[in-house]
């Protein structure tokens, strides 16, 4: 039995064959081969149903009500339907459609519920709400078995009036389908206003081997124990472990002592039967033995809320982010003009990104020849962008969006701001930068903030600054910033300046900045070498993506392909493998350690060969990133290694 989960699921269908859909309210459909936004803004495809080919389905739209056909593209009927679930193809794939009351002999007010097995005739809703022990809204799979809601909250198999548990959870707008003795039923829940789809796939005999709803309790056996113990300890008890006695000069004669509620207690067995002492009789206080915690099941592609905690950005569950983006500047341009995103998406995951740093504007034709992404060009641009936040969502990947990279009329700004923003409070996986190098691309980024109401943003944003002006270094900001650092022969080693803006000191003056500091674009991969523009050598990736979540809040590979938005191939992918090795090498708690570097007293490295080493402490543990090493290393007499690379970059040390 395989199960499948879709976050975010709601009305859907299965076939047999393992093909399905799954509407995501707001968003678009869910297959199992793509994803398919849907054909206009909050035009959900209602009460959905799949086709025997696995390629069409039809449903309700929600607006309207006609019906909404899928195959290789969106189309609509001009007539509107009747009731709740008014299409489903039937045993020959043909469309039914619900136009009037009565239309179909059984099928009442509330549309169709499924296809007869064994009759193949089209069964009603109306006639699938009872008449059956322990179900509701049933359908029937054939040799006598109905699934449906069970009274006890779960999804219940009645087998020829003995009932069986499918699932824990209660289903909604349940679909099956069978071939020969291959079963799939899909269906929903929602919790707390979120909705989840579920897709099971089985055999027959899997569905007639379930476990019992209502198990039969085997009868006390007065057999005598299997365990005999002689020497034994209360304190063990402790623990949860329980012990048997058996008299062997008196057989049917035992005790069994256990904890219960706090307490140890006792059992007997006799010929004559059993007993127990009761609550007034305990005679040893135990602490409570609490069961153990399971972790909980988190579906694939489960993102969490990210928030900034001063230095750090930390998720839902209080962990330091492990912020590790890739440049992807067109990729939603690419979602606009309607290309399937997804398994470039997935390649990214794969290596082990979490993230894209997006343009959601760019004017370059006449300087690069680059494709423009004008919001002019696009009248889908504000209804695409919860599908795509929601395609990257469920792949696990989350989206630094940068609002500005040209300037235009400053209330239009704001405006575009404003609406993104709205957007962007509905998502869980968006990062926001107002601009891309404003003083660079002459965008007066001081008038567009102080235009915003920035105090109900739940999202992390940053306003693109980091170039200083006398001492305001990265100032204004917002509750993150985005630095650019040099380019110069000597980059890899730069990342300790993202410490010094965040605790000061990145030019004379300058003031800390005590917030979260990324390094958002560095010198790109490339397969070749361009001066002070692009490299390709990996080893300097390696050490800078760990310097950068060494010493800053993480980085972003930034590449050549990535202003296209292409997979990168060759040495430019070397580089980006480099990069995410070393971010990930590096454990996101050092980011709030103690500096050190070689010379200082607390350096665990007292001499090496590089063009660099630094370092951060928390308490007895210490991370190092060498950059360029050209030698070997000795490591302080206080200090053992816990771990290197094979390249000697990436160093972890213990205080011994």
């Amino acid at each position: 039995m395989k199960v499948i989960i879709i976050p975010g699921g709601g009305y859907g269908d299965a076939l047999a064959t393992g093909e399905y859909i799954s509407v995501i309210n707001g968003a678009g459909v869910q297959t199992d081969k793509k994803f398919i936004p849907l054909e206009s803004f909050g035009n959900d495809c209602m009460f959905s149903r799949i086709h025997p080919d696995g390629e069409q389905f039809a449903g309700k739209s929600h607006e309207g009500g006609f019906v909404l056909i899928y195959n290789n593209g969106w189309n609509h009927t001009s007539q509107p339907t009747y009731g709740n679930s008014p299409v489903i193809f039937n045993d020959g794939g043909d469309l039914a459609i619900s136009e009037r009351p009565g239309q179909f002999p059984g099928v009442g007010a509330t549309g169709f519920s499924h296809i007869n097995y064994d009759t193949k005739e089209l069964v009603g809703h109306d006639s699938c709400n009872g008449g059956v022990t322990g179900l509701a809204e049933w359908v029937y799979i054939g040799n006598g078995i109905r699934v449906g809601q069970g009274v006890s909250g779960k999804t219940v198999v009645n087998d020829n009036g003995t009932l069986r548990v499918l699932s824990q959870s209660g289903p909604s707008f349940l679909r099956y389908h069978r071939v020969s003795n291959n079963l799939a039923f899909y269906y929903y829940t929602n919790v707390n206003g979120i909705n989840t789809g579920y897709v099971t796939l089985c055999t027959l005999s899997e569905i007639q081997n379930l476990p019992l709803l209502n198990p039969v309790e085997p009868p006390v056996s007065l057999k005598k124990p299997e365990v005999s113990v002689i020497n034994w300890n209360l304190d063990e008890l402790k623990n949860g472990r329980e012990f048997s006695f058996i008299d062997r000069e008196n057989p049917g004669f035992g005790a069994r002592v256990w904890t219960e509620d706090g307490s140890m207690f006792a059992s007997f067995t006799n010929p004559v039967g059993t007993g127990r002492t009761g609550a007034a009789r305990k005679f040893k206080e135990c602490k409570p033995i609490s069961p153990p915690i399971e972790p909980p099941i988190i579906p694939p592609g489960t993102i969490s809320r990210i928030r900034v905690d001063n230095l750090v950005f930390r998720d839902e569950q209080n962990n330091i982010f492990p912020y590790c983006f890739a440049s992807s500047f067109l990729l939603f341009k690419r979602f606009l003009d309607g290309e399937d995103i997804r398994p470039y998406v997935k390649a990214w995951s794969a290596l082990g990104y979490n993230g894209f740093r997006v343009f959601g504007q760019c004017s370059w034709n006449a300087a690069t020849g680059l494709p423009d992404l004008i919001v002019s060009d696009y009248p889908n641009y504000f209804t695409s962008l919860p599908s795509f936040l929601n395609l990257l969502s469920q792949e696990g990947m989350y989206c630094e969006l940068v609002t500005h990279t040209y300037p235009y009329g400053i209330n239009e700004q704001v405006d575009y701001v404003n609406k993104i923003a709205a957007i962007a409070s509905r998502h869980k996986n968006i990062f926001i930068e107002l601009t891309n190098e404003p003083d660079v691309n002459g965008i007066n980024i001081e008038g567009l903030v102080s235009r915003l109401n920035t105090s109900a943003w739940n999202f992390p944003w940053a306003t693109g600054v980091y170039s200083f002006n006398g001492a305001n270094t990265g100032l204004p900001k917002g509750s993150y910033v985005t630095v650019h650092l040099d380019r110069g022969n000597e980059w890899p080693r730069k990342f300790r300046q993202l410490l010094e803006y965040r605790t000061g000191g990145v030019v004379e003056g300058a003031p800390a900045l005590n917030c979260p500091i990324p390094h958002d674009e560095p010198i790109g991969g490339w397969i070749d070498s361009i001066p002070g523009r692009r490299s390709n050598v990996p080893s300097d990736f390696h050490s800078h993506g760990a310097g950068c979540q060494l010493m800053g809040a993480g980085g972003t590979y930034h590449h050549e392909s990535g202003r296209n938005s292409v997979m990168p191939v060759g040495l430019e992918l070397e580089c980006a493998k480099a990069f995410v090795t070393g971010l990930r090498l590096v454990t996101p708690t050092f980011q709030l350690g103690e500096y050190t570097r070689i010379g200082l007293g607390n350096c665990p490295i007292i001499e090496e060969n590089s063009l660099g080493t630094w370092g951060m402490i928390v308490g007895n543990l210490a991370c190092m990133v060498r950059v360029r090493p050209f030698g070997t290393y000795t490591v302080h007499p206080d200090w053992k290694i816990l771990a290197e690379d094979s390249q000697k970059i990436v160093i972890t040390m213990a205080r011994k």
